[in-house]
């Protein structure tokens, strides 16, 4: 199964719970729309204009 919905971390700990043997992969492109929004508030044209870093 491939969750790419939001919340993804409430549908995540549902399907676990619901399907505990399933093979599920869990997206959440949040940190994009983050990362979109550092830019803007720095005054770049892109976010890719960044180097970031996720750890967790």
């Amino acid at each position: 199964m491939l969750n790419y919905s939001n919340p993804a971390a409430i549908v995540a700990e549902a399907t676990r719970r619901l399907r505990p043997n399933a093979k599920i992969l869990n997206i959440c492109d949040m940190p994009i729309g983050i990362e979109g929004r550092m830019a803007q508030i720095v005054g770049l044209k892109d976010r890719k204009q960044m180097r970031v870093r996720y750890y967790g």
